[in-house]
């Protein structure tokens, strides 16, 4: 049985069978900076980021200068929030840029890691027919010079380059060897790192979906993320973009994914800890030391308002003493059953308590298969 739920909402479940088939699924969805312009030999060099605030009821998305917040946005944990960067008067050849994103903020999980510009962004939900169109879009001011609405001969196609895999060790900050699953599209482990079990890249996405794109030049190398700052209060990770240009405008496109609560901590039985739980401060994305200077640096930040919560799976389980599939009075909830939560490639486990509930929180948008266990001790389907 499908049941589709608003992110932040509850889905109510009652198991009356023994049945090793899934009983049911769940679908959900849960200080601006300006342009700065240097000098780079006898060029005007200008550099400018823009994030996509993807929209609220009352507002249309559209590409953002500045922050993302409640009022024009409305993401989810797991969902990757796009980029763009515009870069004017390059002198041909060869540079370098930073790409720099908050890991941590206060301690709870921000961006995990970064992947392509439409690794979750549905086209149709923009607004506009094409990507070109799209990335071309009016609103903030990473418009490249590239577009044929500023004169430009057009995008044309992009070279790509697959984001490296991130060494970052999760073992001790998971207090667990357990690394997260590909199912749940957060952390996964695809290898060690001199022995040791690394948390590394975005599951579940092809290598077309964790792209770093550039129009009007070549991406030759990005580095490793490189990791700063304490892990239960603010942190980052750095990477360094090479790229080689003939002519003087190249537009840079990317994502961050937001972190997902239920890859972390919850699943092994601590607290949820993704971007959904963070409180105060924002946290952000940035891009700094163009060809090693730093007056082309440029911030763009998300709020907390802008991630909404993420969904619940509840429910009873319950002795059908009639068999008619429904719980009627006088039914009793069936204690320590264990229910199985099944995401992708991933599975989570509760037990009923004493009034046979169960409950799986912060969940992050998905399809969800919820199965019971059924017990040898004379209980049939």
């Amino acid at each position: 049985m499908k049941r589709i739920i608003p992110i932040g909402m509850t889905l109510m479940v009652a198991l009356a069978g023994c049945s090793d088939d899934p009983e049911s699924l769940l679908q959900s969805e849960a200080p601006r900076d300006v342009s700065v312009r240097a000098t780079n030999g006898s060029s005007s060099l200008n550099v400018d980021l823009d994030q996509w605030a993807n929209g609220t009821d009352t507002k249309a998305p559209e590409w953002q200068n500045g922050n993302l917040n409640g009022n024009n946005s409305q993401y989810a944990e797991l969902r990757v929030v796009p980029f763009r960067l515009a870069i004017e008067g390059l002198e041909p050849g060869t540079h370098t840029i930073h790409i720099n994103h908050d890991f941590t903020a206060g301690g709870r999980k921000a961006y995990d890691f970064l992947a392509s510009v439409d690794a979750t962004q549905v086209l149709a939900e923009t607004g506009f027919a094409t990507v070109e169109d799209w990335l071309c879009g009016t609103g903030g001011g990473a418009v490249s010079s590239l577009c044929t609405s500023e004169g430009g001969p057009g995008l044309g196609s992009y070279d790509a380059e697959v984001f490296p895999f991130d060494p970052f060790n999760a073992t001790p900050y998971l207090a667990s060897a357990r690394q997260v699953g590909g199912g749940l599209g957060g952390l996964t482990n695809p290898g060690t790192v001199d022995g040791t079990p690394t948390a590394v890249q975005l599951s579940g996405l092809t290598d077309e979906q964790r792209q770093l794109r550039i129009y009007g030049g070549t991406i030759t190398d990005i580095s490793t993320p490189v990791h700063e700052g304490p892990l239960d209060g603010n942190s980052s990770a750095d990477l360094v973009v090479e790229f080689t240009t003939t002519g003087s405008a190249v537009l840079l496109t990317w994502g961050g994914q937001l972190s997902c609560s239920i890859c972390w901590e919850s699943l092994i039985g601590g607290q949820p800890n993704g971007a959904s739980q963070i409180t105060g401060a924002p946290w952000h994305m940035r891009t700094q030391n163009l060809d090693g200077g730093g007056a082309s640096n440029q911030d763009r930040s998300i709020q907390p308002s802008a991630v909404v919560p993420p969904g619940n799976i509840d429910g009873f389980k319950y002795h059908d003493l009639n068999a008619n599939g429904t719980r009627d009075e006088g039914e009793p909830g069936l204690a320590g059953w264990e229910i199985r939560l099944t995401f992708g490639t991933e599975q989570l486990t509760a037990f009923t308590d004493a009034t046979g509930y169960f409950m799986f929180e912060t969940l992050p948008p998905g399809t969800y298969d919820v199965a019971e266990v059924c017990p040898v001790n004379g209980w049939m389907q």
